[in-house]
């Protein structure tokens, strides 16, 4: 039996900033012509036929809005809420969400 001593340092928790209790979520839209982007900053409603979103339209590209939307949707003037009937839906994506791939993956 070893009986040397260890030390045990302290722990401390990363300072991240205040938590969003709500995730938004990226609803890419089907058009005629282009992709639409709307940010919405509730949960979807899925109704029949139809999702009912509050938030915001975006130009931006899918990218820029995963790295913005919380600039974005700080502008409570653009705010609108709608219907979106469901064969227009491309994806609804949680912007909230990052997951961490495993490190055996990263190869």
């Amino acid at each position: 039996m070893n009986n040397n001593d260890y030390t045990v340092g302290q722990v401390y928790m990363p300072q991240s900033g205040a938590l969003n209790k709500k995730p938004c979520y990226l609803i890419t839209l089907e058009n005629k012509k282009n992709t639409q982007y709307f940010i919405s900053i509730d949960k979807p409603v899925f109704e029949s036929y139809f999702i009912q979103a509050k938030g915001v339209f975006s130009e931006l590209s899918e990218n820029e809005i995963g790295k913005q939307f919380q600039e974005i949707i700080n502008i409570k003037d653009n705010i609108v809420e709608i219907f979106f009937p469901s064969h227009r839906i491309i994806s609804i994506k949680n912007l909230a969400f990052n997951a961490n791939k495993p490190a055996t993956i990263n190869r």
